[in-house]
């Protein structure tokens, strides 16, 4: 529960409690009066009143704990399939569970010290006075607790609204297409040092070391190098040319560097041709995969497949560029999407055999059951290899929950 969440509980604990026991403050002056009048000081009166306002309060505190621990796996259970990660752990935050019994002391000393300090500094004469006049101070008494029955319900459809919106926000987060499923995929970034890595043989080895070792891992369905990120634009917009098209018009994609088994392990839909190829690699060739987006900017109703594309500039690989940089399309595959609200931009996934492995890159891994189950087995492999080289790694469901 975030910090918007946390005020939400609080402020709605705080005018609950605060109505309450300002209404019972409001009908409880005939009965301090009496006691007054029998002799009890103003002592007594307070520690009476903020005891029962005390015991109020802790008695509201518990019953709502308990309603929510129980109330949990209800709740749970209702959301539809699909809706929540596998991997998601629902409980009761404790932290959050402290913070609200905090409020709830703070609630009591500011709303029933306050009222039983108003109560026992009044004239007791007037007191009596009042108790024994009837209706018209009762009709006085009845129009205030009636405001503060509507600031109550005022208050809780604020909360009600908020707590919607909030849902509602969530679950349309969860149906943005992606272009790619989260689920069970482990995202680790490698760093090469740069100063035991200059050459493309060097970085290519490394990527083709690693694949090998993590493929062989019990639990691993899938992996492949990818770079950048989902949820990250990379090199930006690149300068292209098409073969057989006029260079006048000004034509640009995003630039993807690919491995094998990228866009399986990713769940990036193929929709056209086939995909990056293990004899793709080891031989490599140049060819490229080309989205949705691409297709339709540059090439319309026309086949894209075995058309010759390149990049007018050199991807940020710092490796030399390659002495033939065109490269034949062989495949179509699904839009993927960095940011919710801005249409899919044209990309090309080239292999990284070609244009070389960069110093830093992402291993995605597709695993049976959670993926950060496999973080340490991943942390083993790349020590074996380089001692070395640093590796950070976060599921994907993470980074598209707190990048959207």
């Amino acid at each position: 529960m975030g910090r918007d969440s946390r005020r939400a509980v609080s402020t709605g604990i705080k005018g609950s409690q605060a109505n309450l026991l300002l209404a019972r403050a409001t009908a409880g002056g005939k009965g301090i009066s009496i006691r007054a009048a029998f002799g009890a000081g103003r002592g007594r009166l307070v520690r009476q009143l903020v005891i029962e306002s005390l015991m109020l309060a802790l008695g509201e505190a518990v019953l709502g704990c308990l309603l929510a621990w129980n109330a949990l796996d209800v709740l749970v259970a209702i959301i539809p399939f699909g809706y929540m990660p596998d991997e998601a752990l629902t409980r009761v935050n404790g932290s959050v569970l402290l913070f609200t019994l905090g409020v709830v002391l703070v609630s009591t000393l500011l709303f029933g010290l306050a009222p039983a300090l108003l109560a026992v500094t009044r004239d007791l004469h007037e007191l009596l006075k009042a108790s024994g006049r009837g209706a018209g101070e009762s009709l006085a008494h009845g129009r205030l607790r009636n405001l503060l029955v509507v600031s109550e319900v005022t208050l809780s459809m604020v909360l009600l609204t908020g707590a919607g919106l909030l849902i509602r926000s969530f679950f349309a987060v969860r149906h943005v297409e992606t272009g790619y499923n989260p689920d069970h995929v482990l995202a680790a970034g490698t760093d090469l040092p740069e100063q035991r890595y200059k050459t493309l043989e060097q970085r290519n080895q490394f990527c083709w070391e690693v694949l090998r070792r993590v493929r062989a891992l019990p639990g691993v369905i899938s992996a492949a190098f990818g770079d950048p990120r989902p949820l990250d634009p990379g090199f930006g917009s690149t300068p292209i040319e098409i073969a057989g098209k006029t260079s006048a018009e000004k034509r640009s994609a995003w630039v993807r560097l690919s491995s094998d088994g990228l866009f399986e392990t990713m769940g990036i839909r193929l929709l056209q041709g086939r995909t990056i190829s293990e004899e793709d690699m080891l031989q490599a060739r140049k060819v490229a995969i080309v989205n949705r987006a691409f297709v339709t900017e540059h090439f319309g109703d026309e086949n894209p497949l075995g058309q010759q594309i390149r990049t007018m500039e050199p991807a940020e690989t710092k490796v030399p560029p390659v002495q033939q940089p065109w490269f034949e399309i062989v495949g179509v595959v699904a839009d993927t999407k960095y940011n919710p609200e801005a249409p899919a931009q044209p990309a090309i996934y080239v292999p990284y055999m070609v244009d070389g492995f960069p110093e830093y890159s992402t291993l995605f891994v597709q695993s049976v059951g959670k993926p950060e189950i496999l973080a340490n087995s991943l942390r083993h492999v790349v020590v074996a290899i380089d001692n070395e080289v640093p590796l950070n790694w976060s599921t994907l469901r993470d980074e598209l929950r707190s990048g959207w």
